[in-house]
This record gives C-alpha cells, structure tokens and sequence, in this order.
C-alpha cells in the first residue's frame, strides 16, 4: 500500500450488500470520530470540526473485499500531517482493544462512540464475514470477538440514574444514518451521546455549537462513566462573547465615576 493508506479488510464467501456497507459505515465513522479528536487537539479547523476527507485508494472485490483510503486535507488550514496522526492512533487504539490485556484507560484520540464503531465492526452476526482485519504500510490488525471483554467493560451501561452532563452540543450528521447529537463534557473534553426525542429535535439544532447543561436520563458503565444521556431539558448557558467586559460592567453600575477603568485605577493609586 502506499505511505498515509489505511484499509478495511473483510473476509468470506458471501457477504452480503447490507452487510458491508454497515461495515464500511462502522469503519467511516471510526476515522471520522478520531479526526474530530485529532484535529480538536491541533487546534485545525474543517468541515464538521475535522480535518481530512477519506479519498478510496482502490477496492478488490472477492474474498476478501479490501478497501483502501487515503486522506486528504478538507482546507489550506489543516496541517499535512494530520491524516498520518489519524491512521497511527487508529491502529494503535484497536491493537489495545483487541489486546488479552485488560484496557485501564480509553486508547489515545479514542472516544466511547469510537468504541461503538468499533463494536459494530467486530460483532459477528449470520452476516457471512469470518475475518476483519484493518492494515496500514507499516502495521496489521486482525479484529476479533477477543476485543469484546474490553469493549464490554467501557460500553455494557453499569446502572441508570437522573442526572446532568455540562459542555458543548454538537451534532453529528453521519450518511445514512438519523441526525445525532453529543455533549462534548467541560471537564473530560469526552463526546457523550445524547438521546434527542422528535418533539425536542429543534431545541437541540437552537442549541447547537453553545455550552449547555443538558438533564435527562444518564447512562453510566462499571467504571462510572457516562456513556448517553437521554435528553429531558437543555439550558443554554452563556459564552464568554455574551459575558460583559470590564468596560461594559462599569459603564451599566458606574462604578469608576465617569471616568475610564485606567482612570478610575490611577485616583485611586494617589488616594492611598
């Protein structure tokens, strides 16, 4: 394969058509999510807060079905570098999960959505694929149901409760699949799932892209995680462009006598 290629892997004799676009669709998803996380780290911009697009290398068809992707830069903006940053921590987030080892802590640039996918990838179903396997130049990961215990441990919901998560909405429109949205959390800087009901649908778009406090039903695994919540009410909280200045809060109670904040600093200076 060529330099900066992953490729998506499937064996067997007769996988069906549904069958392999919801595993190219797994496998999308999994690059796109680590982008998201790669490219918020870099401080890059791009469409949908990422940084690259998947552009397919080649496919062989039989057994097995082989894709092959390329990344591309969306912008001028996004460093060159990104999409071999997004292919190494792909392969070495999957070789932990399907480690024998028990996973202590999510892999690097892994989310729990990512874990998702990556389930989603693995799960063995009548679906007619007896091997998985994601390739790089450089490295060979075979997927297995052996990624399942450690999967299980991030992803089986532990206990339900009410509760509130804080941070940013964002909304995730993956092709084919119904709108979704996510908490992106204040304090872990981890994308939560948010469960948005019909009737709240537009509640959420108004709320998009802002800090909030989203209530509802959480989800939390065995380590007490949040893996979703179940949207009951959103608060929309302010951002530092609606919170007033210095200027504007003694401007509104005139606390500096008419006179500039630096003004206002010096008579005190020569009062004391």
């Amino acid at each position: 394969m060529p330099p900066s290629t992953i490729a998506l892997r499937l064996e067997g004799e007769e996988i069906s058509a549904p069958v392999l676009v919801k595993k190219i669709d797994a496998f999308l998803d999994l690059l796109r999510e680590v982008d998201r996380s790669v490219t918020g780290e870099t401080g890059g911009s791009g469409e949908d807060s990422r940084s690259v697009k998947w552009i397919v290398q080649s496919i062989h068809s039989g057994s097995p079905v082989t894709l092959t992707l390329r990344p591309e830069p969306l912008n001028d903006k996004a460093p060159a570098s990104t999409g071999e940053r997004i292919i190494a921590s792909v392969v070495t987030g999957l070789a932990t999960v399907e480690s024998d080892a028990p996973m202590e802590h999510l892999p690097r640039h892994f989310s729990l959505p990512v874990l998702e996918d990556v389930r989603d990838l693995v799960r063995h179903e009548a679906d007619g694929i007896t091997g998985i396997t994601v390739m790089t130049p450089d490295r060979t990961i075979a997927l297995s149901s052996a990624a399942n215990q450690n999967l299980h441990r991030f992803l089986a919901p532990a206990h339900k409760s009410h509760g509130s998560v804080e941070g940013t909405l964002q909304m995730v429109a993956a092709a084919g699949r119904r709108t979704r949205f996510s908490v992106r959390d204040r304090l872990s800087g981890r994308a939560i799932r948010c469960t948005v009901p019909r009737e709240r649908q537009h509640e959420g778009l108004d709320a998009f892209d802002r800090p909030v406090i989203v209530e509802g039903r959480v989800s939390v695994n065995e380590r007490g995680d949040v893996l979703s919540i179940h949207m009951e009410r959103v608060t929309v909280l302010p951002d530092d462009s609606d919170l007033p200045d210095v200027e504007g809060v003694a401007g509104v109670f005139d606390l500096t006598l008419g006179k500039s904040v630096e003004e206002h600093l010096e008579r005190l200076r020569d009062a004391s």
